[in-house]
């Protein structure tokens, strides 16, 4: 394994890993929710049927949603650093191919 291969496999680990930590970041209204009685929600925190799109606010980066009993507000800027990183990746691997 030399270096750019190495690199690609870093910069692709960062790139899932910021990806996968914008569903972290952020703040919800973090109430109580006695009247949700699914397996799925005490799972992820998220009622499947209850979800909705509130709004993307592109200037600031962040994305406001509902899960079904909270509102929640979270940070785009993890998934774009990591798109970023991925396609450095897949560039790395274009230019080593």
């Amino acid at each position: 394994m030399n270096v750019p291969d190495r690199t690609e496999h870093a910069l692709a680990a960062v790139g899932i890993a910021l990806c996968a930590l914008t569903a972290r970041v952020g703040s919800s209204t973090r109430r109580l929710c006695p009247g949700i009685d699914s397996a799925v929600y005490d799972a992820v925190g998220v009622d499947p049927w209850g979800a909705r799109l509130l709004g993307v606010e592109v200037t600031s980066l962040t994305l406001s949603w509902y899960d079904g009993c909270n509102w929640r507000t979270n940070s785009l800027a993890p998934l774009v650093l990591g798109c970023c990183c991925l396609l450095a990746a897949a560039l790395v691997y274009r230019r080593t191919d």
